[in-house]
């Protein structure tokens, strides 16, 4: 590559050239064992050949960590047969030292023995755009449960800094975008994953772990999030920051979690939003506490979990002219010693 007619010699430049050839990789398939979930599926390593301990070193940290990974996030173990964990170095060029390709199923991670970047990586199974597509909620996760996993262990473990609001690279959170991959990682990089990892570990302090698996396992399943009093119903997630902070709060019994979203995530715009559902949630409380042993009907919790707030206050103003009609009716009913019919409900 020849660059020419530069008309200002103080211009700096720079290229890099990335040459891999991954057919000639070193393949050695792992098995997972018990108390990952998936006991039996294969996970494939392919390795630079002669790096031995690269490849030593990964199976130890599944042999080790994905159980414990497992236990901590309590869902099993998300990917099929023929999972790849690929030795590269392209990630180290970009400012990485490993990356999650959830839509090739693999990993790759750089030739250093760094146990947190694989777990962390290994995470990402679990903590990506099928759960949440806030970067800094998956990012946040991820680092969040490798380094717990690494304290579980006994191993050496990242506690998360004390970051400044004021740092010159503060962003809100939600306008932390994608990896630049033809920059490569800069200040806001390194102020996202500072931040979110932050944020992350106060919620998960505050929720503490066993809520915090409640609240994976409702994300796994798309499990709504307004439950009445049936088993939870199967609904089209919303899988952004605000489904994560409705299952936070509903599921999880976190009070601090909408202030740090505030402070730490949400743009102006998204902060807008918090009035209005504040006053929904005040009025489906109040619906809650009215009907008594009759749940919020369905379409009322839909729309809450879809944040769809007007129209969950006419179906709320509905569902109050059923319960007058209930109480009309036990003026008569009650004092015959009749009961409402469970079909009335």
């Amino acid at each position: 590559y020849t660059v020419t007619r530069i008309a200002d010699e103080e211009i700096g430049f720079s290229l890099f050239v990335s040459a891999r050839r991954d057919d000639a990789l070193v393949s050695s398939s792992i098995v997972l064992g018990e108390g990952t979930g998936a006991e039996g599926t294969t996970v494939d390593l392919r390795s630079w050949p002669g790096d031995d301990e690269w490849s030593d070193f990964v199976s130890r940290q599944l042999d080790e960590g994905l159980a414990t990974l497992v236990a901590a996030i309590g869902r099993p173990w998300p990917e099929d047969d023929g999972f790849v964990i690929r030795e590269a170095y392209t990630p180290y060029l970009y400012g990485y030292a490993g990356w999650y390709r959830g839509e090739d199923a693999e990993i790759e991670i750089g030739e250093d023995l760094d146990a947190e970047t694989v777990l962390h990586e290994l995470s990402h199974a679990w903590f990506n755009d099928a759960w949440f597509a806030d970067r800094w909620i998956t990012e946040g996760l991820a680092q969040e449960y490798s380094n717990s996993v690494l304290e579980s262990l006994g191993a050496e473990f990242t506690e998360p800094d004390d970051v400044p609001l004021d740092d010159e690279w503060a962003i809100a959170l939600e306008d932390w975008g994608a990896p630049d991959f033809v920059n490569g990682a800069d200040g806001y990089e390194d102020f996202g994953y500072a931040a979110s990892f932050r944020v992350i570990d106060l919620i998960v302090d505050e929720v503490g772990d066993e809520a915090m698996r409640d609240v994976f396992a409702a994300a796994d399943t798309g499990a709504i999030t307004y439950v009445g009093d049936t088993p939870p119903e199967e609904v089209a997630p919303l899988r952004d920051w605000r489904e994560f902070l409705d299952l936070l709060e509903i599921i999880g019994g976190s009070t601090s979690a909408e202030s740090l979203f505030t402070e730490w995530a949400l743009t102006p715009t998204q902060i807008a939003t918090l009035e209005p559902r504040g006053t929904a949630r005040e009025a489906y409380a109040a619906l809650d506490r009215r009907g008594g042993d009759w749940a919020p009907p369905f379409v009322v919790r839909v729309s809450m979990s879809h944040w769809n707030f007007g129209a969950a206050s006419d179906q709320t103003e509905a569902a109050h002219a059923a319960l007058d009609a209930r109480a009309a009716l036990e003026e008569v009913t009650v004092p015959l010693g009749l009961q409402l019919p469970s079909a009335a409900e």
